[in-house]
């Protein structure tokens, strides 16, 4: 194509960055999008998310690459934040598209307090979620891997969710589906200074935000692989302390 546009780095293949560091940068440039081929590396290809989420952009051509490519005229949009941080309205369209666009999918259960298990990954997981996930259905709150679910899928539940609830890691990100004045709880490792990014995308989305501090299993190990132990009788309380407070603003 005579006309082409690049968007992502190093790190937008990640779910995280894919959703809140792609798709901002194309819904600053959404108008002038006609006649523009979409260049991603060929490996994206294998990535559901990728395609889908695409989709409520409405754009045109998409060409994977993996080798050098001629582009007589390449235009390279800016981030709209530094990764982890948001521009507010920014990524308040990008929920807006993305919900508008999927909210007529198959998903009609009712998903309004969801806790999102990372029990089918390699890292980050609880090592004692069973213990978690029985507090967590006191609550009424149903435990979902989204593994299991397309990106569509996705989309619509978490539209349905009104508290949300799970351990740092890409799951959360979904709260962008969320409508402003949900509630969300992170589960964080006690020490972590560095990992803000979902306390800023809650605040940004107009979402309040709840977190607890968690042990790690491996004393010292990084907050990006550490398996976490949750204080189950502060769990509880946690959860109290968000439901409460979602019923005093009813």
């Amino acid at each position: 194509s005579a006309n082409s546009i690049w968007v992502t780095d190093t790190l937008s293949h990640n779910y995280f960055h894919w959703l809140t560091d792609v798709l901002p940068r194309l819904f600053v440039v959404r108008d002038k999008l006609q006649g523009t081929t979409l260049l991603l590396p060929g490996s994206y290809q294998a990535k559901s998310y990728v395609v889908s989420s695409l989709k409520s952009f409405f754009l045109g051509e998409i060409e994977f690459v993996d080798e050098v490519v001629y582009c007589a005229n390449l235009r390279i949009p800016t981030h709209t934040a530094p990764t982890g941080n948001y521009n507010e309205s920014v990524i308040r369209g990008v929920r807006e598209i993305c919900t508008n666009f999927y909210k007529k999918s198959s998903i009609v259960n009712d998903f309004e307090k969801i806790y999102i298990s990372r029990g089918k990954a390699q890292k980050r997981t609880l090592s004692n979620e069973a213990d978690c996930i029985a507090v967590l259905e006191e609550f009424g709150f149903k435990t979902i891997y989204f593994e299991d679910y397309s990106f569509e899928q996705q989309v619509e539940m978490i539209g349905n969710t009104r508290y949300l609830v799970s351990n740092h890691g890409s799951g959360l990100t979904n709260m962008l589906f969320m409508k402003s004045d949900g509630r969300v709880l992170e589960l964080r490792q006690d020490g972590d200074a560095l990992n803000n990014c979902f306390f800023a995308l809650a605040s940004a989305l107009g979402l309040k935000y709840f977190y607890q501090l968690c042990d790690s299993q491996n004393p010292g190990e990084d907050a990006n692989t550490a398996n976490l132990i949750v204080n189950c009788r502060l769990l509880r309380e946690n959860i109290e302390r968000m439901l409460d407070d979602a019923n005093q603003d009813d």
